[in-house]
């Protein structure tokens, strides 16, 4: 009876986090939208690649980021691993967040991501028993595909919500059986209320964007959570599941450097042929981020019975 209680106990806990987590951001987003006029952090269409109808705010991330930080130091505050996430977190959006009103180069921005990976590889979030520069890419690579998945609005925050489901899933399936290791889960179930908290806001037409900042947060510390996570499992699936678990933001990323690459462009240049570009032009944008968020849903339930397999 006792057991039956415990894991009762936990997942109320894990049900409530995810609501706290939405309800806070719900209620900052209005105080973050209302800073971005006083320090210039506004998106202004230019009739070419931004499209939005009027001028808005891009500083949602900083209610994700608010509630985020401070409920993880809260509830996950004598976990290591989880720290040294959260220093990266707090990194990246400063880097996003400057980059929201300063418009940083792109190799400065570029620099302090691999960085924030190195460090984070350092502190033993990485894949075992492979070379270290593939966890460091990895980190990376997540990290940027979430920030062009941030093209129309509400997709960043739909994929990520789904992602984190994923892999709090992950995290509670490789629990073991103890109730300990199942509250391991609640990082990546905080960033997913966020996400909802943050998505009445954020879906079109959106009031206010996430920014840089809340994408540049969003993809580092989904990455980081998989990669601690995944650092239990044999290579069996690994390859399979690292890239099903953030399947579209990486697929568009590399189609769209591929393309860009072929027409002799500038592979880094912003442009507005991205997948959710192309499809939002036919079918609008709503429908779009309905299309997309449930393929990143099915991909990321086919990476969890992967893993799952594993487990078992």
């Amino acid at each position: 009876m006792y057991l039956q209680f415990e894991y009762t106990a936990v997942q109320i806990i894990l049900i409530v986090t995810v609501g706290a987590a939405a309800l806070l951001t719900a209620v900052l987003t209005p105080t973050a939208r209302s800073v971005a006029y006083r320090i210039g952090a506004v998106d202004v269409p230019d009739g070419k690649r931004k499209l939005h109808s009027s001028a808005t705010p891009r500083t949602g991330g900083v209610a994700i980021f608010a509630v985020f930080i401070l409920l993880t130091l809260i509830l996950c505050r004598s976990d290591g691993e989880t720290l040294h996430i959260v220093w990266g977190c707090f990194f990246l959006f400063a880097l996003g967040f400057a980059d929201d009103i300063f418009s940083l180069p792109a190799s400065f921005k570029f620099a302090i991501q691999t960085l924030c990976a190195v460090v984070a590889v350092a502190e033993g979030i990485r894949l075992q028993n492979m070379p270290t520069v593939i966890s460091v890419i990895y980190i990376v690579a997540v990290t940027n595909a979430h920030n062009l998945t941030d093209g129309i609005d509400g997709l960043a925050l739909g994929v990520s919500a789904v992602e984190s489901i994923a892999i709090a899933a992950v995290c509670i399936a490789n629990a073991t059986g103890t109730a300990g290791k199942t509250l391991l889960s609640l990082p990546a179930l905080l960033l997913c209320g966020c996400c909802m908290g943050m998505l009445p806001y954020n879906f079109a037409p959106a009031s206010v964007f996430i920014g840089d900042g809340g994408a540049y947060l969003l993809g580092y510390t989904l990455s980081a959570l998989f990669l601690s996570e995944l650092s239990s499992f044999g290579a069996e699936a690994l390859p399979c599941a690292m890239f099903l678990m953030f399947a579209y933001p990486l697929t568009d990323t590399a189609y769209s450097l591929l393309r860009r690459m072929f027409v002799r462009s500038n592979p880094f240049a912003p442009d507005h042929r991205h997948i959710h570009h192309l499809l939002s032009d036919r079918f609008g944008v709503r429908k779009t981020f309905f299309m997309l968020t449930a393929s990143q849903a099915i991909c990321c339930f086919v990476a969890v019975l992967l893993l799952l397999d594993l487990v078992t």
